[in-house]
């Protein structure tokens, strides 16, 4: 007749070593004393999606410029005073395309000219639609230092 009620050790292999588990979880007071690992190969500035509030990151405002295609129309910008000057660019537009983006600051949902009046003038003149940019959200001082500096 079968025991069912032995011990479990009296069925296991005694060729088969107990070992200590693979992970143990360490107590709480480790947990708190000790710095998340290092990423080997990544910058410390790198997210990854594993990172917290990833994705708060990615949705937050930046003050780093962000390349978009913007209609030329779109780009709220001074007339140019004499649209003469830029007829070699317009020539140079209608050949290769606009080479450098534009700087332009996302302000009350709309877009305003930082720099490129020229490029935007001969853009429009040479019948493009669209234009790249590199869009700032930035507030006007700050849209003033890009200007000067560009």
């Amino acid at each position: 007749m079968q025991n069912f009620g032995a011990p479990a050790e009296s069925f296991a292999n005694p060729r088969i070593q107990k070992t200590k588990p693979y992970f143990d979880p360490p107590e709480n007071d480790e947990i708190a004393s000790t710095p998340p690992p290092a990423r080997e190969g990544l910058p410390p500035s790198y997210k990854m999606r594993a990172d917290p509030h990833y994705v708060d990151l990615l949705a937050a405002r930046t003050s780093s410029g962000r390349e978009r295609v913007l209609s030329v129309h779109a780009i709220d910008a001074p007339p140019l005073t004499d649209p003469s000057s830029v007829t070699a660019l317009v020539e140079s537009v209608m050949r290769h395309g606009v080479l450098q983006p534009l700087l332009v600051q996302e302000k009350d949902g709309g877009h305003r000219l930082i720099s490129g009046r020229k490029r935007l003038a001969a853009a429009i003149a040479a019948g493009l639609r669209e234009i790249p940019c590199m869009v700032y959200d930035v507030d006007d001082a700050e849209a003033t230092k890009l200007a000067e500096a560009a």
